[in-house]
This record gives structure tokens, C-alpha cells and sequence, in this order.
């Protein structure tokens, strides 16, 4: 179940407010764009891919993410 309510929570440093663009580091290492905010949780982010607005099946860690 998507939840706002651990994107409020002040135990979580740094968190990205919904709807911001992001990229998503790949296996290889390289960093792909393309990907927006929808909610963050307990175990990472949960994200939308933004050229056919699909949520990606699992949350994405947050060090496997960054704004731009």
C-alpha cells in the first residue's frame, strides 16, 4: 500500500518530497533518468516511470537514487 505517511517522518534525513525527478543507478553502475517520486518508505522509494507513468514493481533503496 503506497503511504505518505513515512515521507513525513522526521527519523528519515534527507527524504525527496513526491513528485520529484529522479534518476535510478543501474547495475552497471551508470545513472538512468526519467523516473519521478510517488512515495517514500520504509525500504526505499517507490517510483513512477515518467514516459508511461508505470510504478516500478519495488521499492528502489535510497542510495540507489538521486534528484535530477
Amino acid at each position: 500500500m503506497l503511504s505518505n505517511h513515512v515521507a513525513t517522518n522526521p527519523r528519515l534525513p534527507d527524504v525527496l518530497p513526491n513528485g520529484t525527478p529522479v534518476r535510478v543507478r543501474s547495475s552497471l553502475g551508470s545513472w538512468a533518468g526519467g523516473f519521478e517520486v510517488v512515495c517514500a518508505e520504509a525500504n526505499g522509494y517507490v517510483l513512477r516511470r515518467v514516459s508511461d507513468g508505470t510504478l516500478l514493481p519495488t521499492p528502489i533503496q535510497r542510495a540507489q537514487v538521486k534528484e535530477g
